[in-house]
């Protein structure tokens, strides 16, 4: 769930146009992305708004250091998996879904806090009650 593809389309921004970037996003960031790419003025910082516009990525995709040197994730580590939940692949054995699939959010006892740079990933479990 963390490294997912994020795929802007800003046609009128050339240099972006069939690029991609290493650069770092979130998706706190799309909100003020997409505020800057309509032209809104910003929201301002008092409004405790914790994303940045990633349109200077648009603007220079070539430059890995992107608007962040890092990017956080929070992932749940579920009590058990749930092996009523199936689906078959091409050789009619069955792989379970993804474990949480279901589970209640009081059923979550332990969860991952995640932070990435470019050369590190480093997780904390935490219990959660």
């Amino acid at each position: 769930d963390a490294r997912v593809p994020l795929i802007i389309r800003a046609p009128w921004i050339e240099q972006s146009v069939g690029k991609k970037t290493l650069a770092f996003a979130e998706l706190v960031d799309l909100y003020p992305t997409l505020v800057s790419l309509s032209g809104l003025p910003a929201v301002p910082k008092e409004e405790g708004l914790e994303g940045v516009s990633l349109l200077p990525v648009l603007h220079n995709p070539d430059d890995e250091t992107g608007v962040k040197e890092q990017a956080f994730s929070q992932y749940p580590r579920c009590p058990s998996y749930n092996e009523s939940l199936f689906h078959f692949n091409k050789n009619d054995s069955y792989t379970t879904l993804w474990e949480c699939l279901g589970a209640r959010p009081t059923d979550i006892q332990v969860m991952g806090f995640s932070i990435r740079t470019a050369d590190w990933r480093m997780t904390e479990w935490w219990h959660w009650t």
